[in-house]
């Protein structure tokens, strides 16, 4: 018999904000329908996987904070496996780094490629990189408290 993989993603968004070239969903090679992963849909796909998953991604292409039930998602399987999240973190304000971080996520990844607007912009097209900083920056003071 097959051993189950321990990692898993899951697609809580196909869609983004942002437009970044090196990106499939921004550089429209996706041809799937854009959209959300339900609550619904999440709780019938996690509780095939949770018997063995280890580290659960809940990111493939696409900006999960967009999925309005993201941080319940993150709650749920946060109690019983790692988690991890990528955001550009340009939709982050302070309430929502709160609710990222007290989701228990294990591991978070933004992804800000250059420190001027210039520089950001030829990676993250629609992008503002003062955004990025911004919500970096409320995610860092959540976690410190």
């Amino acid at each position: 018999m097959d051993t189950p993989p321990k990692t898993v993603a899951f697609e809580t968004v196909l869609g983004c904000n942002l437009r970044c070239p090196e990106c499939a969903v921004g550089g429209k090679l996706v041809k799937r329908k854009y959209g959300q992963m339900s609550l619904e849909q999440y709780h019938i796909l996690i509780e095939k996987v949770r018997p063995y998953v280890q580290y659960l991604y809940l990111h493939l292409w696409g900006e999960p904070m967009l999925n309005k039930d993201i941080f319940q998602m993150l709650r749920h399987a946060s109690a019983f496996t790692k988690t991890n999240i990528s955001t550009n973190a340009n939709l982050l304000d302070a309430r929502m780094a709160r609710d990222l971080i007290e989701s228990g996520v294990s591991d978070v990844i933004v992804s800000i490629d250059g420190i001027t607007q210039d520089t950001y912009a030829i990676y993250r097209r629609r992008g503002q990189v003062g955004a990025a900083l911004r919500g970096l920056a409320y995610l860092v003071n959540a976690n410190r408290r």
